[in-house]
């Protein structure tokens, strides 16, 4: 299974960092939207609706973008190329016996991994979440 090309053409920004909150972590999508339409402001997971965060700049920031991998209870890589590009893989054990995985790739890490999470979640569906130790 193949993610959409919309995902590998997804530039770093705050419309990726709202899909990224929305997808992968698990945010709701509020009521509010800037001036652009875009909606910046969401409601995170066990929340009431009415409480609403600005999400996170994880497509720009590393440890924003870090944070998108530790929702995955999975291994994943990232690799540096010579032409600078950065390409991540998040595998999905939850498919035994596949090597399932979402790859990105990208001029940065943070947009690699951002690519990285959204391919695996619209090819695999959202992630196990990680159990607390």
């Amino acid at each position: 299974m193949s993610a959409p090309l919309a995902v590998l053409d997804f530039d770093g920004g705050r419309e990726l960092d709202a899909e990224i909150a929305e997808k992968v972590m698990g945010w709701r999508r509020s009521s509010q939207y800037d001036a652009k339409g875009l909606c910046l402001l969401l409601t995170p997971p066990n929340e009431p609706d009415e409480v609403t965060r600005l999400v996170d700049f994880y497509s720009t920031d590393l440890c924003a973008a870090h944070s998108v991998l530790d929702v995955f209870a999975a291994p994943w890589w990232i690799e540096r190329y010579r032409n600078a590009t950065y390409e991540c893989r998040i595998w999905r054990p939850e498919n035994e016996g596949r090597n399932d995985y979402g790859i990105g790739t990208g001029p940065t890490l943070p947009l690699a991994i951002c690519r990285a999470a959204l391919a695996s979640v619209y090819c695999y569906g959202r992630p196990t979440p990680r159990s607390e130790p």
